[in-house]
């Protein structure tokens, strides 16, 4: 396989969004639109949702959005 070829792939893979896993818990806070703040196992994570393109809070409907 050419080298520009192998550097192309090997970009790919490295953009490749994570594989979703699954996460039990408490919502225990919402950022905006597209960020919850989530509490499980004695942890609190801060979760940005996949493929979900909400409004800043800062921005126009970014209140709503929130909601």
């Amino acid at each position: 396989m050419p080298a520009c070829l192998r550097i192309l792939v090997a970009l790919l893979l490295l953009a490749a969004p994570a594989a979703a896993g699954e996460l039990a818990g408490t919502v225990v806070g919402v950022h905006d639109g597209d960020t919850v703040t989530v509490k499980s196992d004695g942890r609190t994570r801060r979760i940005r949702l996949a493929c979900i393109d909400a409004p800043e809070l800062g921005q126009s409907f970014g209140s709503r959005a929130k909601q």
